[in-house]
Parts: C-alpha cells; structure tokens; sequence
C-alpha cells in the first residue's frame, strides 16, 4: 500500500471536506460547466463543484481516496466521474472551465512538478482558470525540516514519510501559472490540517486565467 493510500485509509477526513475559502470566493462560478480536480485526494473540490452543478471530475493516485470522493458523490446523488491516475504519466484527453492543483505539487520535485503543471495548463480550455495551491519555501517549514536532519534533495526536496516534499519558491509557481492573474493568496505559517503534521506551512494560491 503506498502512503497515500495509507494516509486516506487511515483516517474519515485528511483534509477536511471544505473547498478552499480563497477559491470559493474567486472563481466565477457562472462560466464554469466543467471541472477537473487533479490529484484532488477525497475531493473536496470536486465535490463542492458537482454541488453547484458543474460537471466534475476527479484524478488522484490513491485508490483509497478516490473510492471515498466516490462514495461520498454517490451519497449525495452527485454526478462526479473520479478515477486513481498517476498524475506523472497522466495526459489531458479534453479541455475543462477550470483545473485545480490544490497542494499536490509538493509531492513531486521541481523539474517533474513543472512537467505536470505544462500538463495540467493544457487541460484548460480557452477562457478556462487554473488554480495552484503550493508550500513555499523560505519560512517556518523549511527551516524546520533542515534542523530535523532529514535526508535533503537537491532543490529544496526533502524526503519524509516514505514520499517526496518540495518547497517553492513563489517565482516557480508563477511560471507554472503564468497566465493572467485573477487573485493571489500567499499565506505564512498555515497550521497543517493532520495532526501528526508538525510543520506551520507558508501557502501560495493563484487563480489564473486563459485568454
């Protein structure tokens, strides 16, 4: 079983089942009819999208995960097509209204991070959104993953729990969304929603637009 699997079976709610307050109040809502959540874990984004009747769909490399956004769908009597993907060998098949990478990144290093994100910006159709939520470097984390020893990576990728962590910096995402910034985020020291997570995250989220 991989850790994620291990992470999403181990506990009813990883994340918490809440969509991100920024992007609730950001995105448009009335010119978006289809959706993808990429990586989306147990899907509270993707949920909240079906909820507002958008027809969304869910990848994610835990099975685990994907079977729980997918029972909670069926509970609700949500349309929502969710299905286990490894985001590293996934390719866009159809273009969508908006693409959520909602703190996924992290689990790659930069060069495979920015292979996916030229991946997930090409799912995005014309007037479409794309919305990345990453860690930065830089701050509380960071520091405290160098003084904890943990085996360093090169590019500020550290290996912990058996997975890959990076840490960008806000230059690196911007290029991964470089699009027309629709509105930014950037938050230090966000308590992480896991408890056993010890780590005050510094977040960025950018909503971008394809003109």
């Amino acid at each position: 079983m991989s850790f994620f699997d291990t992470l999403y079976a181990g506990s009813e709610s990883v994340y918490g089942e809440a969509p991100d307050a920024f992007l609730v109040q950001h995105l448009p809502l009335g010119g978006v009819r289809s959706a993808l959540d990429a990586g989306g874990g147990e899907g509270r984004h993707a949920l909240w999208l079906a909820r507002a009747g958008v027809a969304a769909e869910l990848i994610d490399s835990s099975e685990a995960a994907v079977e729980r956004c997918a029972s909670r769908a069926r509970e609700a009597g949500l349309a929502l097509h969710a299905s286990a993907v490894d985001l590293r060998s996934w390719e866009p098949q159809r273009s969508y209204d908006i693409v959520i990478a909602a703190i996924v990144l992290h689990a790659f290093k930069i060069a495979r991070a920015v292979d996916v994100a030229e991946r997930l910006r090409r799912a995005v159709a014309p007037g479409g959104y794309l919305y990345l939520s990453v860690h930065l470097a830089g701050g509380a984390e960071e520091r405290m993953r160098r003084e904890a020893a943990q085996e360093e990576r090169a590019e500020r990728s550290f290996f912990a729990h058996h997975h890959i962590k990076t840490l960008f910096t806000e230059e690196e995402v911007r290029a991964m969304a470089p699009w027309e910034l629709v509105a930014k985020e950037r938050v230090e020291g966000e308590r992480c929603p896991r408890p056993e997570c010890p780590y005050p995250h510094d977040v960025l989220r950018l909503l971008t637009v394809r003109r």
